[in-house]
């Protein structure tokens, strides 16, 4: 739970109706002041637990915590599995960037195949963490941000983006070589020769015979330098103009790079706002964005085939319904399928098998009406439609987004099925596609919504967040991968934001309610199991107050 929700929540107590439900007048055996109520919450409410994490080995989990208030911001704490008293993270450790568990991002190569390293960014350099000795071994160490790394699909290399480009490095020879050669601006273009530079040009090679061994030279020089270097087999330039990269991709085999790229609205008039609370003690005029109704910037994407050397732009309305307006629009006179209905489309991805034979893309409709999974053919740019999700409201929900963004997204283990979440029942819930035949799986149903979902690592499980039982709750479960009975793991009223430990035997959860903040429990990711409290985060004067627990059913 983020601190501002359980802001919320607490405060919200404040607003409940202070009488029980059964309508009898409420005896207060504590009062609450303005004064308290409007303090700093670590210092009233006291400083929460927050971003709880596994290391990758799973013997020890990290949380953000401030006790008591005593640090000027939350410091890293951890503690064992097993439980027991936290501990405050030494300033090296935490400088060493220990390497945390975020899932098992089946497909994606961050990990070898049989598990036993993992590749990492963090503080924008890379790291190798050996999962069989608990060893970490920093790959960079530079002022350049690097990120996205993964590894080759022989193992031996590590692929990562640097400045906008792609770069690997050999896990053996330490040898760095750039993959792709995306540059800024456009193309340089030599300018031709008017006819009379041309005609000195040619009158001087005729008469002066020094001059034509020299030129002759001068272009054998060139082709032998060009001869090397395309002997190293360099990627061909690809230039931006005036847009910016967004995205940057290579797929398994490394023959397709895909290159995303957003280019920014004509300039708009910022609002202005004034700021009276200054240290000067004068008012200040700040810049603020735009009011609405600005068109949106251009996207594009495009795929670099290495092997034939050949750039293609991918067109994303292709996609049916990509003209689709609503009826207010038409009633303007906008027609269907013209550039009046035209909508600013945008895509993330592609999202590749891990064997490279299948690439899936998620594109969105600016104004949040459609969305749509398609599967790429990288070598003709062309779409095929998976899933498509219209709402003439907003498209979103939990593991959509509301704002942009693909969503909870990727692969099953075997490859041929992409999973995602979509609201097309009214609540969001958990489906698989096959991306051959594009048959659809619904794996949850019912009057809840999918919070979260995590696979296990074998591919064999579902690790689930739902409101399930209750829309005021929030529970983890498990459920088999292709769908079926769910196991509730978390048994105590309230909302349970878990992360589960890498071998999915021990469970984390901050647990809060209305009326008490997240505090960090412990337990066996079992429906029986009994929770440990590791924090105890409110405050004396916070605890002793009298709460209403409110009537609703948590």
């Amino acid at each position: 739970m983020t601190r501002f929700s359980s802001l919320l929540l607490a405060l919200s107590v404040l607003l409940l109706p202070l009488r029980p439900a059964q309508g009898q007048p409420a005896e207060r055996t504590s009062s609450l002041t303005v004064e308290q109520i409007m303090q700093a919450p670590e210092t009233w409410i006291g400083d929460w637990p927050t971003n709880a994490r596994w290391h990758e080995s799973g013997q020890a989990l990290y949380f953000n915590w401030n006790p008591g208030g005593d640090f000027p911001s939350d410091s890293l704490y951890k503690v064992s599995r097993s439980g027991g008293a936290p501990q405050k993270v030494s300033p090296a450790e935490r400088r060493s960037n220990p390497p945390t568990f975020d899932g098992w991002h089946h497909g994606e190569h961050v990990y070898t195949d049989d598990f036993s390293r993992k590749v990492y960014a963090a503080d924008g350099d890379l790291y190798l963490y050996n999962r069989e000795t608990d060893t970490q071994t920093r790959l960079t160490d530079t002022p350049a941000r690097e990120g996205n790394p993964r590894f080759g699909l022989e193992e031996d290399r590590v692929l990562f983006e640097r400045d906008d480009n792609l770069f690997s490095v050999h896990l053996s020879t330490g040898q760095i070589r750039q993959l792709t050669n995306v540059q800024s601006g456009r193309e340089p273009q030599e300018g031709a020769p008017s006819p009379r530079e041309r005609f000195l040009e040619e009158q001087q090679l005729e008469l002066f015979e020094t001059l034509r061994e020299r030129n002759e030279e001068e272009e054998q020089a060139d082709e032998a330098r060009e001869r090397d270097r395309e002997a190293d087999d360099p990627p061909p330039p690809f230039y931006t103009g005036d847009a910016e990269v967004s995205a940057l991709r290579m797929d398994p085999t490394e023959r397709f790079v895909t290159i995303a790229q957003q280019s920014q609205p004509d300039a708009a008039d910022p609002t202005q706002v004034i700021d009276y609370v200054t240290e000067s003690g004068q008012a200040d005029v700040r810049r603020a964005r735009p009011k609405v109704g600005i068109p949106p910037g251009d996207f594009a994407l495009h795929v670099q085939d290495l092997k034939r050397d050949t750039t293609i732009a991918v067109n994303l309305h292709q996609l049916p319904g990509a003209y689709d307006v609503p009826a207010y629009r038409q009633e303007q006179g906008a027609e269907l399928d013209s550039s009046e209905a035209k909508r600013a489309l945008y895509s993330y991805g592609p999202y590749w098998s891990a064997d490279g034979d299948h690439g899936v893309l998620v594109v969105r409709a600016d104004n949040n009406k459609d969305r749509w999974i398609a599967r790429l053919d990288p070598e003709t740019g062309d779409l095929t439609v998976l899933d498509r999700q219209h709402d003439t409201a907003w498209i979103g929900g939990p593991g959509i987004s509301a704002y942009g963004g693909p969503g909870n997204v990727g692969w099953m283990p075997d490859g041929e099925h992409f999973y995602f979440q979509s609201e097309a029942t009214g609540y969001s819930h958990l489906y698989t596609v096959d991306v051959e035949t594009g048959e659809t799986t619904q794996l949850t149903s019912g009057d809840f919504e999918v919070l979260d979902a995590r696979l296990s690592q074998d591919g064999s499980t579902w690790t689930l967040t739902t409101n399930r039982h209750s829309p005021h709750q929030q529970h983890v479960e498990r459920m088999p991968a292709d769908g079926g009975d769910i196991t509730r793991l978390t048994q105590m009223t309230g909302t349970h934001d878990a992360v589960l430990s890498p071998d999915g035997t021990r469970l984390a959860t901050l647990y809060s309610t209305t009326n008490q903040p997240a505090d960090l429990y412990l337990k066996d990711a079992t429906a029986d199991a009994d929770p440990v409290r590791i924090t105890e985060s409110p405050t004396d004067e916070w605890a002793a107050y009298d709460w209403h627990a409110g009537t609703h059913p948590l």
